[in-house]
């Protein structure tokens, strides 16, 4: 089933433990979608981003996740850097749950990410990006 266990606290970035389906893994965790086997198979990522939910509010009720280990946000990189935070900030305080953030990791904003409370990201942005021939470091984008 779920389990999340906590170690430590600093504001509401977190360390701690989750174990899931037969997954056990430390947060924050990196989801490398270039592994065979990860956790992203057995998400309910829904029909509907994360955002809708402010600009229609039943809709997203309808067709958002409903994922019951993980709070899942999607959609949150064609927010404006304010609305983002604020965003992750409200998802964060309103659950306990380990928060997932998809496709938003990049090398640059990782750490802000870590530091508002997100416990799981991926690599498909870097993915993306190396198909496309950038190159990326934790200061820039080549």
């Amino acid at each position: 089933m779920k389990v999340f266990k906590n170690e430590k606290r600093f504001g509401l970035a977190r360390i701690g433990w989750v174990e899931a389906d037969g997954f056990k893994f430390k947060t924050p965790f990196l989801i490398d979608y270039t592994d065979d086997k990860t956790i992203v198979e057995d998400i309910d990522f829904g029909l509907a981003p994360t955002v809708l939910k402010d600009l229609d509010h039943r809709r997203f009720e309808i067709l958002g996740s409903k994922e019951e280990r993980f709070v899942v946000a999607t959609g949150l990189s064609v927010l404006n850097p304010r609305k983002m935070v604020e965003t992750i900030l409200e998802l964060r305080t309103s659950s306990f749950k380990p928060m997932y953030a998809v496709a938003l990791a990049e090398p640059v904003n990782l750490p802000i990410l870590i530091y508002l409370g997100i416990d799981i990201v991926d690599n498909i942005v870097p993915i993306v990006k190396a198909y496309r021939g950038i190159y990326m470091t934790e200061f820039s984008e080549f």
